[in-house]
């Protein structure tokens, strides 16, 4: 295709100047036979098109193009309206009958027994490197036995526990106690 851009812009040129009797140095007033020509005769008709050349090669990519600007946000839709309620469920099966509502005061005097018993224990301070111990019945509308150690790890700090106990219940304390 450049090519024959090439040829055509040339024989155009070469024809623009054939005409032209002031050519330097090649002038028809001067007889130069091979250069002068008569007046052009009608133009002939198109010949054919040319076959198609193959084609060229493809150029480089070319960039990419910055990003645009992101768009506004778009509007929150309705919202939907609720769904209509589900049918009941069919009733369970009944439960087996419970425990009767029976209070089992022997069990809770057994307790306030044993507690009573281990409150009112009392040891006597050990010295250090010395033991104390101490023991007794106690209780309120029922009876529990109590007993304690306490072993002394200076003449301020000491260590004791208690335990308490009858046939339905037990307490017991562990503690640290000391004196100023």
């Amino acid at each position: 295709m450049k090519l024959a851009t090439a040829l055509i812009m040339t024989l155009a040129a070469t024809a623009a100047y054939a005409g032209d009797d002031d050519f330097p140095g090649k002038s028809c007033k001067r007889g130069n036979a091979s250069f002068c020509r008569g007046p052009a005769g009608p133009q002939g008709p198109q010949g054919p098109a040319g076959p198609q050349g193959p084609q060229g090669p493809a150029g480089p990519a070319g960039q990419d193009g910055a990003q645009g600007p992101q768009g506004p946000a778009g509007q929150n839709g309705t919202n939907g309206a609720d769904g209509a309620n589900g049918q009941d469920g069919a009733t369970g099966p009944q439960g087996a009958q419970g425990l009767p509502g029976i209070v089992d005061y022997s069990k809770i005097n057994a307790m306030h027994a044993t507690s009573v018993a281990i409150g009112a224990l009392e040891l006597p301070t050990p010295l250090a490197n010395g033991w104390s111990w101490s023991a007794g019945v106690g209780g309120a509308d029922d009876v529990a036995v109590a007993a304690g150690l306490a072993y002394g790890i200076s003449d301020n700090l000491f260590v004791y526990g208690k335990v308490s106990l009858n046939d339905k219940a037990e307490a017991y304390f562990v503690g640290i106690g000391g004196r100023f």
